[in-house]
């Protein structure tokens, strides 16, 4: 029966020297056949063999995002005299008008724009 030598079979030992101390006292205590004596997903987690680990994974992280910023910002040319870039570039052509929401809700009649809402929904029947 594959239960009874599941729970009754030994399990291999992990190589020398191929994970470290820590690694394989977790793994270990992982196979443990009686769950009660398995760690949860949270002991997992917390485990100072896991914990030491995501640190160095942080670490390699912040180092390729800094890396790739700044392989960014090497991409970017500056003139030497910033004064001079405003006679480099075109002139607008466009006015700015500032516009508030307010002044728009005020000249727009509330009447109109239901007319506009049923003629829309006439044409959209039709």
């Amino acid at each position: 029966n594959l239960s009874n030598r599941i729970l009754h079979a030994r399990c291999p030992r992990l190589k020398k020297g191929r994970f470290s101390v820590d690694i394989n006292l977790l793994i270990r205590n992982m196979l443990e056949k009686l769950p009660s004596h398995r760690p949860s997903a949270s002991g997992i987690i917390s485990s100072e063999a896991v914990q030491s680990r995501l640190w160095m994974l942080r670490e390699e992280d912040r180092e390729k995002e800094s890396d790739s910023k700044f392989k960014v910002l090497e991409t970017i040319k500056i003139p030497e005299n910033l004064a001079k870039i405003n006679s480099q570039l075109p002139k607008s052509k466009y006015t700015v008008a500032l516009v508030s929401p307010a002044s728009i809700c005020k000249t727009r009649d509330r009447d109109q724009d239901m007319n506009e809402i049923k003629a829309t929904e006439d044409r959209i029947r039709q």
